[in-house]
């Protein structure tokens, strides 16, 4: 049986991924959540939506999101 003699592979070119922000702002947050941005900052004031403050800016992480959501889905 001959061997068969291939070419070497060619490197394939990655794509550059899209990040994925780690703090999102209020208008940001607010489209997520599918609500306005005075409801984010209410829900931020009444402690239901963790955030930190760098300046003036409200800045809210993904897991806080997805934690806000996960409480709300739990049942009364």
């Amino acid at each position: 049986m001959a061997h068969k003699q291939t070419s070497p592979a060619q490197p394939i070119e990655a794509s550059s991924p899209e990040l994925t922000p780690l703090l999102y702002d209020i208008p940001s947050t607010a489209k997520i959540l599918g609500t306005t941005t005075f409801a984010v900052r209410e829900l931020c004031r009444a402690d239901r939506l963790k955030f930190v403050r760098l300046g003036h800016r409200w800045l809210i992480s993904l897991d806080a999101i997805h934690k806000f959501i996960r409480d709300a889905e739990r049942p009364a």
